[in-house]
């Protein structure tokens, strides 16, 4: 989804996002955060 961006600023995004979202509209980005963080370390 933020392909102009390495992995670990799309986890910061993807986490500041997820904060924002009510508890559930967060069950999309679960997956979307999990795979980011798998890809930044």
């Amino acid at each position: 989804e933020f392909p102009e961006l390495n992995p670990k600023e799309v986890v910061s995004k993807v986490a500041e996002r997820y904060r924002a979202l009510s508890k559930e509209d967060k069950a999309p980005f679960v997956k979307q955060y999990e795979k980011a963080k798998v890809l930044s370390l």
